[in-house]
């Protein structure tokens, strides 16, 4: 459709429309579940480094102090917690650390002789090696891999010196680049591969980047010469997350993106320290990580979204229904789905002072411009959107489980007819 006539069709129907009667959003539901050690001794040490797409097969370590050994352990749930297993049932005897997105490939270090590998039930594991004849690295270790499996990003090991690798088939493994004889950190990549974020260490500290194959790496400025480290990045490669001396808030966490640059993210209320981001949802929407709290040693693990800011997750959980996170502090965040619906990590319940591994979902938190909280921001929007400007306890009424700051696209606190051409340009430029 011309983009004119669009355009045209969206404004006469923002101001023409108001509700004609009430509609009921469904209400937000989360789940908490502490996860038992995988051979019932409560004595063992789990915990979850990875996790699929779509969150329903985790990865992990079970360190058993009984037996003196660590077993790899895989989650497909809902059935039970199990090694992984070659194609003919026996558990493997792998170091792996990750799994792609689809769930077919796995991938590790092998510490013996320093190599990284990737791996798919029924067939030999591959290593992961330079291309020609010659490896010259001390260690070649994977810390991620796309989707299809296809695509591993890591660091390898030379003497004292660290640089992230992009490893395929057909290339071998690659060193991305970045200053010369500096170490070179790959912290996370796209779901593809093909954007990979860290930082690279020059010699007046650590500077966020973001690499792609098409445009090669470049620094993320966070406005003068200061600490920085790009920690996630989105599943499409567009947001990243990271943390750093942002300007006027030291250790602060942030995103970016090409079209906005650097947001910072501001610590929940009386908190302060370090945000470290570990994750980030499809769509840029949740920020996930951990606040290291100044002078305590305490860590609280963090949601952030661009409607409600940072909140502490047991705060989220708790507001979505997750009772069962009562008595629990959740320290850290491991992983998470792509839609960052589902996530994993450690907390200590206060009854025993133990941590342990969990596993929660949550509801996708509320987003400015979907006022009509279907999870999309779209034309059925303009109704609820319209109702929020002009008669605030009429939205109250039709959208009991809305948000009406779902209107405040223009983020000044209130919902008005200030809102109406932001409003517009993200129903334009929705997907």
């Amino acid at each position: 459709m011309n983009s004119n006539l669009r355009s045209a069709g969206i404004i006469g129907t923002v101001v023409a429309v108001l509700m004609s009667g009430p509609s009921v959003s469904p209400a937000q539901t989360a789940t908490f579940e502490p996860i038992e050690p995988f051979a019932g001794d409560p004595d063992d040490i789990l915990a979850f480094g990875d996790m699929t797409a779509d969150g329903s097969i985790l990865i992990g370590v079970n360190k058993s102090f009984a037996v003196g050994a660590a077993t790899h352990v895989i989650w497909e749930r809902p059935a039970a917690i199990d090694c992984i297993r070659d194609s003919d049932s026996t558990c493997v005897g792998l170091a792996i650390q990750n799994i792609s997105g689809d769930g077919a490939f796995f991938s590790g270090w092998d510490e013996p002789n320093g190599g990284g590998f990737r791996w798919t039930p029924g067939s030999e594991r591959e290593l992961l090696l330079p291309a020609g004849a010659t490896n010259p690295y001390d260690h070649i270790v994977p810390t991620f891999l796309s989707h299809d499996g296809s695509v591993a990003v890591g660091s390898t090991f030379l003497g004292g010196l660290i640089r992230a690798f992009r490893w395929t088939a057909a290339t071998g493994v690659v060193d991305i680049g970045g200053e010369p004889g500096a170490d070179v950190f790959a912290h996370a990549a796209s779901s593809d591969g093909r954007v990979i974020v860290g930082s690279v260490n020059t010699g007046s500290g650590r500077r966020a980047f973001r690499w792609s194959l098409d445009d090669g790496m470049s620094e993320i400025d966070l406005g003068g010469d200061v600490f920085s480290e790009a920690t996630a990045v989105s599943p499409d490669g567009r947001f990243i997350a990271g943390y750093g001396d942002v300007p006027g808030q030291t250790g602060s966490g942030f995103t970016w993106t090409a079209a906005d640059g650097v947001r910072s993210l501001p610590f929940p209320p009386g908190l302060a320290g370090t945000q470290q981001p570990i994750a980030v949802s499809r769509d840029g929407h949740i920020v996930f990580g951990t606040i290291f709290v100044s002078g305590t040693g305490v860590q609280l693990a963090f949601v952030w979204d661009d409607l409600h800011g940072t909140r502490l997750l047991s705060d989220l959980l708790l507001e979505q229904g997750a009772n069962e996170v009562s008595g629990w502090t959740l320290a850290t965040i491991a992983a998470a789905s792509d839609d960052g619906l589902t996530l994993t990590g450690i907390g200590v319940e206060s009854a025993i002072s133990s941590s342990a591994p969990w596993l929660a979902t949550i509801s996708a938190p509320a987003r400015r411009g979907d006022t009509n909280c279907d999870g999309n921001i779209d034309g059925a929007d303009i109704e609820a959107f319209v109702t929020a400007v002009l008669s605030p306890a009429g939205y109250a009424a039709s959208h009991p489980d809305c948000e009406i700051l779902t209107a405040d696209t223009n983020r000044d606190g209130i919902a008005d007819v200030a809102d109406i051409d932001v409003f517009l340009s993200m129903l334009l430029t929705a997907p």
